[in-house]
């Protein structure tokens, strides 16, 4: 007999009947096991889920069995902008499998206290960034006891000219280094080095898919980006971009700063030498010839 038979059946009775609930496998939970889904990750799934940590573990399997990874993909990121937005706490470094020690061991190779080290941690696996951190505790609980040594120390074991140089000629500039330097738990000046390094190993696309992270994580959190000055440009430039865009001055520099977060600085550079172009002439058409 047919299910839609069942149902019909059943309610004429006055009864209900609810289809079976998936019963979690073995299988599935070595296929979690098996991915590079962690606690955390789980964590948050089950919460957009309705379920438990536990329960997201073996739907994690199940989808990755169906060979729905994509769709397991979209629905963490809708999970972590959920927990985001509503400001629910997502795990904590003894739930995804680190201690104190391991806190204190990076706090000293960060220069940050231990609960900022900590916030630091869980952002890097709330992120998904959590084989970067597993490389930086590794350097951190392991210095180098030859200084010379090309050791793998937080991605830029010797920050060479070369990284830094990989950096300049690319297209990423100091707000993109600062927001990631932010994401990934350092300086911006060492983030620099970072990107030039990840640029020579042709991880282009891992620093495009941190830097969208880093932007997130940064409009989430409310956090200053860069400032107008910081990446090169003036009152004077902010001045002459607010004439042509008919906007007051401080208008005109949060656009700046927009555009640059986002990647927009050629557009704006453009548009900053048409804007000068224009006040060059109308300069011209003031001064009266002698």
């Amino acid at each position: 007999m047919r299910t839609s038979t069942i149902t019909v059946f059943l309610a004429l009775l006055g009864l209900s009947w609810a289809a079976p609930v998936q019963a979690n496998t073995q299988e599935e939970w070595d296929h979690y096991n098996g991915s590079a889904y962690d606690f955390c990750d789980a964590k948050v799934l089950g919460a957009h889920w309705g379920e438990s940590e536990k329960d997201a573990k073996y739907r994690i399997g199940r989808k990755i069995g169906w060979g729905d990874q994509s769709i397991l993909e979209e629905a963490l990121a809708d999970a972590r902008a959920q927990a985001l937005s509503a400001g629910t706490p997502t795990c904590t470094i003894q739930e995804a499998g680190y201690d104190y020690q391991d806190a204190e061991a990076l706090a000293r190779t960060w220069n940050k206290s231990i609960d900022d080290t900590k916030t630091h941690m869980v952002n890097k696996i709330f992120w998904g960034n959590e084989d970067l951190l597993q490389k930086e505790l590794q350097a951190a609980q392991t210095p180098p006891s030859d200084p010379e040594s090309n050791i793998d120390y937080s991605g830029s074991p010797l920050q060479s000219p070369s990284e830094r140089n990989a950096y300049d000629v690319s297209a990423y500039d100091y707000c993109d280094a600062k927001v990631l330097g932010a994401h990934w738990g350092e300086s911006t000046t060492d983030a620099k080095y970072r990107i030039g390094w990840k640029i020579g190993r042709s991880e282009q696309s891992t620093v495009e898919s941190n830097l969208a992270a880093a932007r997130s994580q940064a409009l989430s959190a409310g956090t200053p980006t860069c400032t107008i000055q910081e990446v090169g440009y003036t009152y004077k430039d902010a001045e002459i971009l607010a004439v042509a865009w008919n906007k007051s001055v401080d208008e005109a520099k949060t656009t700046m700063v927009t555009k640059v977060f986002w990647g927009n600085e050629a557009i704006l550079r453009q548009e900053l030498r048409a804007a000068r172009s224009a006040a060059s002439k109308r300069q011209r058409v003031r001064t009266p010839r002698r």
